[in-house]
């Protein structure tokens, strides 16, 4: 069944002495809605449901690319050749991945090595036209009201990995995806090298991958399926003209397929030539081909998230491109966890102790699956799931993990009659993955799914695999 969002329409009539009378209707997102959120560039932002059921719930994307800015930085731009100068594809230390994610002001942005500034952008003559180092993060106040913060959902999903960070891979596959290889000898002759057809992209979500955090997010090429379902393209317009000397706008308009400019993906471009496997991503050129383009050159910036609905309301709207609904939401207070793409409900909400974040273990056990137990006269909480066993008594800080002994940070107490406990020891003692995000206040708790394709390997691949030396 489709996730929904119900939500309450409320009319606020105020009068002369602020009396304020309320009308409601039930109204939905679904696929295909439209909505609105957010502001950039002092434009308000439109989103569009692509999907109701993925993995972490809702996924919108905005409906238009909506600026033109390098994936990463590098070292330099003046060599010109095709070096890790450039910048790597490795989404998890790309600038574009930080800037998206930030909240920080204008010139506050912590990047984590070259800052994307004109010295540091730039290739082949098309020189950065939009350097962004000094700009406001895209979660910003500028952009985002903290109501508007959190109907985003901060969760865990799979990233392909670049070929040189394959050994962080948790998915079962030894090697990355050959990207090029994929298109020219499986697709066949007729297609160039490194473009995929619409109807192949999620063919091209495979290979080496881990689980990683993020709030806001490039597409993968198995959301752009969805995309495709959606729109019947995946193409798309701008919300305004690149430069005309910018590579965006240099050779990839064509009428053929429609005006659409090219717009990056979270995937790493991997090639079996491995001097050039660390400097691109995928990319969607005309609205239907995946190509690679260089890390340093600014492309389309096309963002996605996961709605959150437990949060989110429909202010005004219909849900139509010309009239879409107009979401607000209830502002995070305090600290906010999420657990495998849900916020977890706490009757206590999480307390910070001695730089400890103690929270409900009912609430945060139930989300991952686990049943609860408690025994009154010994005031020992007991955690099944699966093959584990987990025991912990109020005031002790060692946990019994099956028959091992696991010391805490600080013990487990009682806190309004709701038992709390170090989140990061018993989150993990489920193996689940618990990530901190400053900006937001959160936490991300993730159950790794199992990977369900291992055994996809197909001749092409392994050939693809034998020619560029990853195996024998």
């Amino acid at each position: 069944m489709n996730k929904k969002i119900f939500a309450m329409l409320l009319g606020v009539i105020c009068t002369m002495n602020s009396h304020i009378v309320f009308a409601a209707q039930n109204t939905e997102v679904t696929e295909g809605s439209y909505i609105q959120l957010g502001r950039y560039m002092g434009e308000p932002i439109i989103w569009r449901c692509i999907s109701t059921d993925d993995e972490n719930g809702t996924l919108m994307v905005s409906d238009k690319i909506l600026c033109f800015k390098a994936a990463n930085a590098g070292e330099n731009r003046t060599d010109g050749t095709q070096s890790e100068l450039y910048g790597s594809n490795f989404w998890e230390e790309s600038t574009i991945r930080i800037w998206l994610n930030s909240t920080e002001t204008a010139g506050d942005v912590k990047w984590t090595k070259y800052p994307p500034d004109k010295e540091h952008l730039g290739i082949n003559g098309f020189d950065g036209n939009y350097p962004y180092a000094d700009e406001a993060g895209f979660l910003s106040s500028e952009n985002f009201t903290p109501a508007e913060l959190a109907i985003l959902k901060s969760i865990s999903q799979w990233v392909a990995l670049p070929a040189d960070k394959i050994d962080l891979k948790t998915n079962g596959h030894k090697e990355p995806f050959i990207t090029e290889w994929y298109t020219t000898k499986n697709l066949g002759e007729t297609q160039t090298a490194g473009q995929s057809g619409i109807s192949d992209f999620p063919d091209a979500y495979k290979g080496a991958m881990y689980r990683i955090n993020d709030t806001m997010f490039l597409l993968n090429e198995q959301q752009l399926k969805k995309v495709y379902d959606v729109y019947g393209t995946a193409g798309t317009e701008s919300t305004y003209e690149p430069p005309e000397n910018s590579l965006a706008a240099s050779s990839y308009r064509n009428s053929y397929y429609g005006n659409f400019y090219p717009y990056l993906l979270i995937s790493p471009y991997n090639n079996i030539n491995e001097t050039s496997n660390n400097i691109c991503f995928n990319t969607v050129y005309y609205g239907a081909v995946i190509n690679k383009c260089s890390t340093s050159a600014e492309n389309g910036i096309r963002p996605a998230f996961y709605l959150n609905e437990k949060t989110a309301y429909i202010k005004s709207g219909s849900g139509t491109k010309d009239d879409p609904y107009v979401l607000d939401g209830t502002a995070q207070d305090g600290i906010a966890v999420f657990a495998n793409g849900e916020q977890v409900d706490f009757a206590q909400p999480p307390v910070v102790e001695n730089d400890r974040t103690l929270v409900g273990m009912r609430a945060v056990f139930e989300a991952l699956g686990a049943e609860i137990q408690w025994n009154g006269e010994t005031q020992t909480v007991t955690a099944k799931k699966d093959d584990r066993t987990i025991i912990l008594q109020i005031g002790s800080n060692v946990m019994l993990v099956n028959d091992t002994s696991v010391e805490l940070d600080a013990p487990a107490e009682l806190i309004n009659d709701n038992t709390m406990v170090p989140l990061r020891a018993v989150s993990e003692a489920l193996n689940a993955k618990v990530n901190w995000i400053e900006g937001l206040q959160r936490v991300v708790i993730d159950v790794q799914p199992e990977w369900i394709e291992y055994d996809w390997n197909p001749e092409w691949y392994q050939e693809a695999l034998r020619v560029g030396g990853y195996i024998e």
